[in-house]
């Protein structure tokens, strides 16, 4: 299976940390940033 890759936006700290261990319990690469400007070297 190929890796899934996701890049979270968001200015929520508790929210964003949720959301990003949700998603490593499905051996997903999670990327985290609080601004789209930090998204952005991701890209």
């Amino acid at each position: 299976m190929k890796e899934k890759k996701i890049l979270i936006v968001e200015n929520e700290v508790v929210f964003r940390s949720v959301l990003r261990n949700y998603l490593k319990s499905f051996d997903v690469i999670t990327y985290t940033t609080s601004n789209g400007q930090g998204g952005l070297r991701y890209y």
